[in-house]
């Protein structure tokens, strides 16, 4: 069973999304799409997604091309609001930095 507005956080988490958003897609009051996402996925929408943004910014950064974004301009691609956001949130869910994330996987150089 999906949390109320699941779908659109998956399909819209680049963009400003809210809980009203999604309890207005679920067709629920706001209070209880908050309580329902909780309880499916241990987390707020909030939490959920950052998750989400981080994993985008976490599989761009393992894929070596040569016309890579900045890190600046994936997390603005991903939706943070600034490089500076973006970092410490990707530091808090995967407990490592963008540059460790890279070596870690193997990727040396970073813009």
């Amino acid at each position: 069973m999906d949390a109320p507005g699941a779908g659109l956080l998956q399909d819209s988490f680049r963009d400003a999304v809210s809980l009203n958003d999604v309890a207005r897609v679920a067709g629920v009051h706001p209070s209880h799409a908050a309580r329902e996402f909780h309880r499916i996925y241990g987390m707020t929408v909030g939490d959920y997604i950052r998750k989400l943004r981080v994993e985008f910014v976490a599989e761009r950064l393992v894929q070596p091309h040569k016309d890579t974004p900045s890190l600046t301009d994936l997390a603005l691609c991903a939706g943070f609001s600034s490089h500076a956001h973006m970092a410490a949130m990707f530091k808090r869910v995967t407990g490592m930095t963008p540059t460790e994330y890279r070596k870690v996987h193997g990727i040396t150089s970073i813009r």
